[in-house]
């Protein structure tokens, strides 16, 4: 009988199988060289593996130096960055097109369906491995479930031996990437089309937000003191596309949205702070009122969660916002 571990890498083998063939499929059908996007998506496999377990050898250099090199090649699931190896796998057209940069956004728009469909299976593929892709329904401020409830099942919540219930992050996580890979292809099959890599850049985004939301729920991850790793990489991933799009919209209108920028930072601000106090609620004791803090100590996870979840999501909307905002002045451009 398989392992977990076997069976979990077996399922990502296929997984990766099937997202490249999709990746040629789409780049033949719209005139690229089929050789190319092939030599693309193996380079950026090799990149995503070496980004992804870069992070995690950075944060334990010292076990690298006692183990030696070999370290980079265990492979064991909880050594690896989602958004580590994302932005290894994203960096392979880059490097291959240096010198004709104006066909990078072209390869990145016919990788952005693929790769979804890879994240979501990566995502689902976590439930083979316990804790990494599970959550403690109190941790989120959600009461225990009992069997017969609405959401004690699969695809929401998995029961461990014990007779317990546990949120399934991973495979909620796989529901989300599938929901925005299926919204952004509705969006192209109505013959809406974006500007030349604003696709990806958008994909790229949106599945940053789903992780910087779920990431802190994870029983299991790469921790660094408090500082959840592919929380924080997913956010400059984030904040890097937000002032790309922002300068993108000056270029066509001639301001930058600052007030946009301002209040995403605000949130990037109020989600830390409020996961500071998450993970270390005795340092807020003496700068609130006993009352105040009470009520937070007690209510801090559910509290905590929903600061968590409306911070995210005004990072989305203001992000789609200048997306709007960038495809309409594009579209009047012409006319003027």
């Amino acid at each position: 009988m398989l392992s977990a571990t076997t069976l979990y890498f077996a399922i990502l083998a296929l997984s990766i199988l099937v997202s490249g063939s999709l990746f040629l499929l789409s780049v033949r059908k719209h005139g690229l060289s089929v050789p190319l996007a092939a030599g693309i998506f193996i380079a950026g496999l090799v990149l995503a593996y070496f980004f992804a377990k870069g992070v995690y050898v950075a944060l334990n250099y010292s076990a690298l130096k006692a183990n030696g090199a070999g370290k980079w090649f265990l492979l064991v699931p909880e050594q690896f960055s989602f958004v580590g190896g994302a932005i290894g796998f994203c960096l392979a057209p880059v490097l291959f097109r240096a010198k004709k940069r104006r066909e990078i956004p072209a390869y990145l728009d016919q990788l952005a369906f693929p790769a979804g469909l890879l994240a979501a299976l990566m995502r689902f593929d976590e439930i083979f491995l316990g804790e990494l892709g599970l959550a403690d329904l109190r941790d989120i401020g959600l009461q225990d479930m009992t069997d017969g409830d609405l959401f004690a099942r699969f695809p929401f919540a998995v029961k461990d031996s014990w007779g317990v219930w546990y949120l399934a992050v991973c495979t909620i996580a796989a529901l989300m990437i599938l929901v925005i890979v299926g919204c952004m292809a509705l969006r192209a099959r109505k013959g809406r089309p974006l500007p030349e890599g604003l696709r990806f850049e958008r994909f790229v985004f949106l599945v940053c937000a789903v992780r910087l939301f779920l990431e802190l729920t994870r029983l299991d991850c790469l921790i660094f003191f408090f500082v959840h790793v592919d929380q924080v990489l997913a956010a400059v991933v984030m904040l890097i596309l937000f002032i790309r799009a922002g300068y993108r919209v000056k270029q066509r209108s001639g301001r930058f949205p600052g007030w946009a920028l301002v209040i995403y930072l605000i949130s990037y601000v109020l989600n830390g702070i409020m996961q500071y106090a998450m993970d270390k609620p005795w340092h807020f004791q003496s700068l609130l009122p006993e009352g105040v803090y009470n009520w937070l100590a007690y209510n801090l996870s559910s509290f905590g969660t929903c600061v968590l979840l409306a911070t995210t999501i005004v990072t989305v909307i203001l992000y789609l916002c200048l997306c709007r905002k960038e495809t309409k002045t594009a579209g009047e451009a012409p006319a003027a």
